[in-house]
């Protein structure tokens, strides 16, 4: 009984030894799990705040990007809405019967003074325009008077039809003219006036082809600002030359339209009296001869 009790015993510490080597082994591995998947976690982890980082920041460059691309497309359509104002203000404000109505005018002008560029349209009141003839930028404006001879403008087209918002009627002056009808026959003509409102800026101008004679049309001209007193016009000395080029009407064969807008890009000042002369025309002809000088641009301080 003695030894089998002694065979028994250490059978049982055998097997105690032999479970603990195995809790043992159990825990070792555990623990190089551990430390062999926990820093793999870790990367993993990081990896996973890198990606969502930079997925935030892609999302905010996205977001960006996009109101980028609005805002770009959004001062490009108001350009273009610009560029329609004015070309419905020089196109479409004649109506069915030639005539432009003060409503069209009105409504032309509001539109284009809310827009980005604040561009406005000179409407003439009671202004008084001036004829001139053979005069040239930089000199004393010789008058005109109403007749039929040389030097002066017909009666019935004086000067103020020009400013009138109406395609239908027109300026003619003689100027140099003859039964020959001399190249410079209308040359050197035009007329000044002075805004009784506040002073304007001239950006831009439209001018309009006559109602009947192709060659009379201006192809270039002369425009001069001034701030100087009404008694100082005359003189050539109070004019400040802003523009000297072509009228816009040089492709525009109709009778009674608009040509094309052309800009007066050397000019930042502002001027209370304008002066236009034509120093060309399309042909040879007894006079020089045209509807419209729209006037565009800004008011001193928006006042208007």
């Amino acid at each position: 009984m003695g030894v089998l009790g002694g065979v028994e015993k250490t059978e049982s510490d055998h097997l105690t030894a032999q479970r603990l080597r195995v809790k043992v082994g159990v825990a070792v591995g555990l623990l190089i799990v551990v430390v062999i998947v926990t820093p793999t976690i870790v990367v993993l982890l990081r990896k996973k705040s890198s990606t969502i980082t930079g997925l935030m920041n892609i999302t905010e460059s996205l977001m960006t990007t996009e109101a980028a691309i609005t805002t770009s497309s959004f001062i490009e359509k108001e350009t273009n809405v610009v560029t329609s104002l004015e070309s419905a203000t020089i196109k479409n404000i004649v109506t069915s019967n030639g005539m432009t109505t003060n409503a069209a005018k009105s409504i032309t002008s509001t539109s284009i003074a809310k827009n980005v560029t604040a561009l406005q349209i000179f409407n003439r009141t009671n202004e008084i325009v001036y004829a001139i003839w053979n005069t040239t930028a930089g000199s004393n404006s010789l008058p005109s008077s109403a007749g039929g001879g040389e030097g002066e403008y017909w009666p019935s087209e004086p000067p103020e039809a020009a400013l009138d918002g109406n395609l239908s009627t027109e300026y003619t002056n003689h100027g140099c003219a003859d039964e020959c009808f001399n190249i410079t026959s209308g040359m050197y003509t035009g007329f000044y006036f002075t805004i009784k409102s506040a002073p304007f800026r001239l950006m831009k101008f439209c001018m309009g082809t006559n109602v009947r004679h192709v060659k009379r049309d201006p192809m270039t001209i002369t425009i001069e600002g001034s701030n100087n007193d009404q008694s100082e016009l005359p003189l050539g000395k109070s004019w400040t030359l802003i523009y000297s080029g072509s009228s816009g009407l040089t492709e525009s064969l109709n009778r009674s339209s608009h040509g094309t807008t052309q800009t007066v890009a050397t000019n930042v000042a502002s001027f209370r009296s304008y002066r236009l002369i034509v120093t060309s025309t399309r042909g040879k002809h007894n006079s020089a001869s045209y509807s419209e000088f729209v006037m565009m641009g800004q008011y001193l301080n928006n006042t208007n």
